[in-house]
């Protein structure tokens, strides 16, 4: 059951830092999950200290790369943590929650995605008619006239 907890603390990667940590910094995050949960199979740590070690790595690791939503997962992850440690939810509900909200915001992501590409695919369709127009207004204009009989008939292309 304690696992399931380590596998909470670890879907941190899927949701953190937008570039994602390095192999090496993976296998970090990956060893002190696995410190972490033997702590808290021994009771010498609490579930919610767990996440509070964990996400200091994540601070450390990510730096600067860490963006505001890395930093509100973080606070959820210690917020299921409580929760847990006061017996409110088990582990496999916060997993569940934990997973629901990645996923969620994954959907996010590509609603907004999707949103700024069409966006982007109405821009340049307007950037094209917007310049097929200027070419149209200033292609030159050729004509020809011709002479037939008393007339004079003049085609312009």
């Amino acid at each position: 059951m304690q696992r399931l907890m380590v596998l909470l603390l670890a879907g941190f990667l899927v949701g953190c830092m937008s570039a994602g940590p390095t192999a090496e910094q993976a296998a970090e995050l990956k060893t002190l999950s696995a410190e972490n949960e033997g702590l808290v199979q021994a009771h010498k740590i609490t579930h919610v200290e767990a996440a509070t070690r964990y996400n200091e790595a994540v601070e450390r690791i990510g730096g600067d790369r860490l963006t505001e939503r890395d930093r509100l997962l973080n606070a959820y992850r210690v917020a299921l943590a409580s929760q847990v440690d006061a017996g409110q939810i088990t582990i496999e509900v916060a997993k569940y929650q934990w997973e629901q909200r990645i996923a969620d915001l994954k959907s996010q992501d590509r609603a907004a995605t999707a949103a700024a590409l069409a966006q982007l695919g109405d821009s340049l369709q307007q950037t094209g008619a917007q310049m097929q127009a200027a070419a149209a207004a200033h292609r030159p204009i050729n004509c020809n006239s011709m002479a037939i009989g008393a007339t004079i008939s003049t085609t312009c292309y």
